[in-house]
């Protein structure tokens, strides 16, 4: 059962050609560890090692983080790929030749853009080229010079130069049989009355890539002091491959560094970033200019659960920096705030006082809560009285957002001292104003919160423990898969793990005995976790000896459901108002119990 467009034959050499212990010492340093390999977790950091891999049976696990999987969820959950992208980066470096081409998750990736992302490419290359190769081309990099870019960067960015006259990158893509209403829909040309003619000229060019590497658009900065009235930037327009909203600049090259050191930092310029790479911040990127979005905070989500916010040290920069901390704590982010002084921005302070000095600053960057209390504060002056009391009130609206009582008390606390109030004035205040706001709030909330309440089920420890031991014995041997089929159905009550065991069955129909790795492949990518959750701690299990064991497992399983069957029914005839209805679901009532033998 192939994946996508994968077919299962290639799932399979693949996988006999990608010995995860060798894959993965491309990301970690692993050590032997009795018949495993140990190292530190590239999905969190830590500072001794609970990463696990076993070679045996061809999966990880981290006892830290929870991650695990098999050789390509763990290739695809590193490099933020789909499944079938990784079988095909491996299926590459395992040196297997295949004209498969895979859409990727997302749109901008589609096969459809092929002549789009075709044509940008050359355009990088004609403006690095530009750049690099004519005597225009010195000044802006004496320019980049002077700004104490490097060569290295310079090319490792793809950094280039749009020439001064209107119709070089015309000709050139003209030349070169390139269609002309592609690249003008794209932003690189314009047109006038039939004729076209670049759109970027005399501007020191950076490419935007998207999260996989494609150049997908660009930005031309200014650098010739006559040209200043031109606006210092020109981006790309907005087009199905470049949306500011969703695009996170150097998130393609930050990937790796992002999951090693478990944070990101998030600039707001891609000079920005520029900088801070080279002053070794390997984990940066930039919203482009933009103001953080749902999609950029859910695409770092991914990646990590520490975020570093390093705007600028203006009023602006501070403005979206306390914008940005509700969308990121949305995402369950843990989030802080580097305060760069004296209005500076990140790129001229790492260039001012260089990179022990920002590394500082990212030291002392201050948590979320924190920085929201200090941006309030600085709204007002507090030595007059309706100041204070205009603070009190943006202050209480902000304590109502926290979730924690604790976190609550605190900032009241810290409140109180700064306007000169006594606590427990400030604390009566709040919880009296607090109880109307609850009460507001739980007019509309109650009925979903009673939903919810009703949907949790306590779960039984011995219950769950037998559920996974059966999956456990079911991947060692086929009978018990079959006791299961005729004892169980198939059925268990968690539905993640009724998946496993439907598969399991499923793949036992054409397979007399198990190949994990093999089985690992062939099942829907999001049962590899929890399937190998379930083999990590089912691992000192003893061989199975007799049947008993499967019966007694089986038994309580089925107690179990049974049970959850019964309640659900009792619930259904307390909630029905029709006697038809209540007969029909006392005659289930009946038939529950005739299955289960009670």
């Amino acid at each position: 059962m192939g994946k996508g467009r994968i077919p299962q034959e290639l799932f399979d050499e693949v996988v006999e050609k990608s010995d995860i212990v060798d894959v993965i010492s491309d990301y970690v340093q692993l050590s032997k560890a009795g018949k495993n390999y140990k190292g530190l977790c590239p999905f969190h950091g830590e500072n001794t090692p609970s990463f696990v891999v076993s070679p045996d049976k061809g999966i990880y696990k981290c006892f830290g983080c929870g991650e695990g999987g098999n050789v390509v969820s763990f290739v695809s959950s590193l490099e933020a790929i789909s499944y079938p992208q990784a079988i095909l980066k491996l299926a590459k470096r395992a040196g297997i030749e295949t004209n498969i081409v895979l859409p990727s998750d997302e749109s901008i990736q589609d096969a459809k853009f092929k002549n789009e992302f075709d044509i940008l490419e050359f355009a990088k290359g004609f403006y690095h080229y530009y750049l690099n190769h004519t005597k225009e081309g010195k000044v802006a990099l004496d320019y980049l010079h002077n700004r104490g870019m490097s060569d290295e960067t310079i090319a490792k960015f793809g950094i280039g130069l749009a020439p001064s006259y209107s119709d070089a990158l015309v000709k050139t893509l003209a030349n070169n049989r390139y269609s002309l209403d592609v690249a003008m829909k794209l932003g690189l040309l314009n047109e006038h009355n039939g004729q076209y003619y670049d759109r970027f000229k005399s501007r020191i060019m950076f490419p935007i890539f998207d999260k996989i590497g494609h150049v997908v658009g660009f930005s031309g900065r200014v650098f010739l002091e006559g040209d200043t009235h031109l606006g210092k930037y020109v981006n790309s327009p907005e087009s199905p491959i470049f949306q500011k909203g969703k695009l996170i600049y150097h998130l393609n090259d930050a990937k790796l560094a992002i999951r090693r050191h478990n944070r990101v930092l998030l600039f707001e310029g891609f000079l920005d970033v520029i900088s801070a790479v080279e002053a070794g911040f390997v984990e940066s990127v930039a919203t482009m200019g933009t103001a953080l979005t749902e999609d950029h905070s859910r695409e770092l989500r991914r990646l990590t659960d520490q975020i570093i916010l390093c705007f600028d040290g203006d009023k602006a920069g501070l403005a979206a920096a306390n914008k940005a901390i509700p969308i990121l704590m949305a995402q369950n982010f843990s989030v802080s705030v580097v305060e760069i002084p004296n209005k500076m921005d990140p790129d001229e302070f790492i260039k001012t006082h260089g990179k022990e000095a920002f590394s500082k600053l990212i030291d002392q960057a201050i948590p979320a809560i924190d920085y929201q209390y200090r941006y309030i504060k600085r709204q007002f002056n507090l030595e007059f009285v309706s100041h204070r009391e205009q603070f009190k009130r943006q202050i209480y609206h902000f304590a109502y957002t926290l979730q924690s009582h604790t976190l609550q008390e605190l900032i009241l606390k810290k409140l109180a001292y700064d306007i000169s109030i006594g606590e427990q004035s400030i604390l009566q205040e709040f919880n009296s104003s607090k109880s109307q706001v609850y009460k507001n709030a739980n007019i509309n909330n109650n009925k979903n919160e009673n939903l919810q309440i009703h949907s949790r089920q306590v779960r039984d420890t011995k219950y769950e423990r037998s559920e996974k031991m059966l999956i456990h014995y079911m991947l060692k041997e086929r009978r018990v898969a079959l006791q299961v089929e005729k004892e169980l159905n198939g059925y268990l009550n968690d539905p993640t793990r009724r998946n496993i065991v439907l598969y399991i069955l499923d793949y036992y129909t054409t397979h007399e005995t198990m190949n994990l790795q093999y089985f690992l492949n062939w099942i829907d990518e999001a049962l590899v976790k929890p399937i190998t959750d379930i083999i990590f701690e089912c691992e000192s299990l003893p061989p199975l000896g007799s049947d008993e064991v499967i019966y007694d497992l089986i038994s309580v399983v089925k107690e179990y459901v049974y049970r959850a069957q019964m309640e659900q029914l009792k619930k259904q005839i307390s909630e029905a108002t029709l006697d038809h209805e209540k007969l029909e679901l006392l005659g289930k009532v009946n038939q529950l119990k005739q299955q289960f033998g009670k």
